[in-house]
């Protein structure tokens, strides 16, 4: 594999000790008495189904009962609100794609925007929830098929990529309808850093951003560093879009959780700690960098520095290596804690007591953790890299995966006062608000035009 950055040569060194974890795990494996370990596990479950069934728990494994997924229930709420406090429908109408979050048992990341942005254009623009059902696209909450109008826009909002059939097969009829279809584009990271995820996810992600330039008339991306990487890519040989787009960018938004929710309990040895604790949040996989941000932890705890760690985010892929890394570690349940998932107001309490966010990213989209820890007035110590400078532009940066210079930064934050930098922050009906303004009055800040000279040419201030 070329590596020629050192977000490169990061991943690639990464992806040697997974491989080189998971063929020594395959080798103790081969040792065991697979005859007997299976046996075993057909008693086990034999034993859990007679189990269950006995206390009426059957359902858990029989199919007999199944609960609706978590982003559904909430979808179906928001737009059965709607229903009952706007039954007349608008002229122009306005309909948000929710196809993915739709079926997601667990909501973070994209889901969760996706709610939001939801949530607040119901409220703002009396918008509808619509997803793809039987390659169409049906309205929620009564699933009824949605007949498309030359004055309606269609905001495809969710992760398009995961689904390209759904999508190939359902665009279509908008698109001769004439209505206005505008995607959101959340990052660029799949096609600079294709080693970072599962294989196959970067050719479908680059096939989504070829039907994005194929059916939409506009992109709006999360971050201006998103916007101009992804207008970059309209003019690559990978993505070759021959069509003009308009392409804008607004910010994401953060509210303060509500003092209803309850806390978990889940940070009682967190309470315990005097020492200076440093956070970082995002689900484990190559691209968040943990592995620099333990690396650099390392350094300290071997000087006898008096600090923590504290890992907040669920277990993605590519990272059993990294999973042994910090189960295995002498300070795991000591100064090293990894929680992968906290409610709203665990997580405010993290953010509370830490001296700083460490944000290790090799690259984001946006990077709300800058945002959300800044606010619970933490220092944000992040990796220099264009949408860190963007979002928070008088953070503490480091060169991309050097873990002497994070170390640095750490010892210097154990010694400054918990001041958070100044950033601009907005609300998620704010960030919906901009989302609207864009959409509705054309206020868009890139013109891609494959037949222009200057095919990124700008239409309005940034």
């Amino acid at each position: 594999i070329m590596a020629e950055t050192e977000a490169d040569r990061h991943i690639v060194r990464g992806l040697a000790l997974e491989t080189a974890f998971l063929k020594r795990k395959l080798q103790e494996r081969s040792e065991l008495d697979m005859a007997a370990v299976r046996w075993v596990l057909e008693k086990s479950r034999e034993f859990y189904w007679t189990a269950t069934r006995l206390v009426g728990l059957g359902h858990l494994h029989d199919g007999s009962r199944r609960e609706s997924p978590a982003g559904e229930r909430v979808l179906r709420a928001i737009a059965s609100d709607r229903v009952r406090q706007a039954p007349h429908e608008p002229s122009r109408r306005i309909f948000v794609d929710a196809t993915d979050t739709f079926d997601a048992h667990q909501v973070s990341g994209i889901q969760r925007v996706v709610l939001e942005l939801a949530r607040h254009l119901v409220a703002l623009c009396d918008a509808q929830i619509v997803v793809i059902r039987n390659g169409a696209f049906v309205r929620l909450p009564d699933l009824e098929p949605v007949v498309f109008r030359e004055e309606d826009f269609l905001i495809l909002a969710d992760c398009g990529w995961n689904r390209l059939d759904d999508y190939r097969s359902s665009l279509a009829s908008p698109a001769r309808a004439g209505t206005k279809i505008v995607a959101i584009v959340y990052d660029c990271i799949p096609v600079r850093f294709p080693a970072a995820f599962a294989a196959g996810l970067s050719d479908a992600f680059i096939e989504w951003l070829r039907l994005v330039s194929r059916f939409c008339v506009g992109a709006i991306a999360i971050s201006r560093t998103v916007a101009q990487e992804f207008a970059r890519f309209l003019q690559s040989r990978e993505i070759g879009s021959r069509r003009p787009l308009k392409i804008g960018w607004f910010a994401l938004g953060f509210d303060i959780p509500s003092a209803s929710v309850a806390s978990s309990g889940a940070l009682g040895e967190l309470q315990k700690l005097s020492s200076g604790i440093f956070v970082t949040v995002g689900t484990l996989e190559p691209r968040k960098g943990h592995a620099t941000a333990l690396d650099a932890m390392d350094k300290l705890w071997a000087e006898g520095r008096d600090c923590a760690y504290v890992i907040v985010g669920r277990k993605g892929w590519n990272v059993e290596h990294l999973v042994d890394r910090i189960e295995r570690h002498p300070q795991n349940g000591r100064r090293l804690f990894w929680f992968d998932g906290l409610n709203d107001s665990d997580l405010a309490g993290v953010y509370r007591k830490a001296k700083a966010l460490v944000s290790p990213s090799l690259a984001e989209g946006y990077g709300l953790p800058l945002v959300e820890a800044a606010h619970f007035g933490a220092r944000i110590i992040a990796s220099d890299i264009d949408v860190f400078r963007e979002v928070a532009p008088n953070a503490d940066f480091f060169q991309v995966a050097n873990s002497d210079e994070l170390a640095a930064r750490l010892v210097e934050a154990i010694d400054l006062p918990r001041i958070a930098p100044p950033m601009e922050t907005v609300t998620w009906r704010q960030s919906a608000q901009r989302l609207y303004d864009i959409l509705r009055h054309d206020r868009y800040q890139i013109a891609f035009d494959p037949a222009a000279r200057d095919s990124l040419g700008a239409t309005s201030p940034a």
